[in-house]
C-alpha cells in the first residue's frame, strides 16, 4: 500500500530492487533444506526480522485489500514460501512415518498418526476382567479426540 507521499512502503523497496528473483531461489533452496520462511528472507533479503513481520502483514492486506498489482513481488514471495515449507513438512512427515514404522517402535507409529490425524489423548481407563479359571486381563481403553492444534 502506497505512503501518503505516493511511495510505496519499505517492504517493497526491498522486493522491487534488482536481485529479487535470485533472492526468491535463495530463500526457496534455503526452506527446502530446512531452514524456517522467517530466517530464509531474513538471510536472503538482508532484512531484520521485524521486516519480515512487517511483509508478512503487508502480504495479509495487500490480499485482502486486492493491492495485488503493487505488491507483485510480496505476493509471489509469500506463496512461493508456503509452497516450499509445505513441500518440506510433507517430506519430513513422509520420512518420520517411515522411520517410525521400520523401527517397529509402536510408541512412535502412535505419535506420528497422531500429529498427523491431529488427535490427541483425552482419556484412560483401565478394566479389568476376569474369569474363574484364567488369571485377570487388563483392558486399556483411551479416548483420542481432534484437537485444533493445526501446524
Amino acid at each position: 500500500m502506497p505512503t501518503s507521499s505516493g511511495a510505496p512502503h519499505m517492504p517493497y523497496k526491498l522486493l522491487d530492487k534488482n536481485g529479487f528473483e535470485e533472492n526468491l531461489k535463495k530463500v526457496i533452496k534455503y526452506v527446502k533444506k530446512g531452514t524456517t520462511p522467517k530466517n530464509a528472507c531474513i538471510i536472503a533479503f538482508g532484512i531484520h526480522e521485524r521486516m519480515w513481520y512487517t511483509w508478512v502483514e503487508q502480504a495479509e492486506e495487500d490480499l485482502l485489500d486486492g493491492y495485488t498489482a503493487r505488491t507483485s513481488n510480496l505476493i509471489k514471495l509469500m506463496m512461493e514460501l508456503a509452497r516450499a515449507d509445505a513441500n518440506v513438512r510433507l517430506l519430513l512427515e513422509q520420512k518420520g512415518m517411515e522411520l517410525a514404522l521400520d523401527s517397529d517402535n509402536v510408541e512412535l507409529v502412535k505419535f506420528f498418526l497422531e500429529r498427523r490425524f491431529g488427535y490427541s489423548k483425552t482419556a484412560k481407563k483401565e478394566v479389568e476382567l476376569s474369569s474363574k479359571e484364567e488369571a485377570p486381563v487388563k483392558f486399556e481403553f483411551v479416548n483420542m479426540t481432534p484437537t485444533d492444534n493445526e501446524d
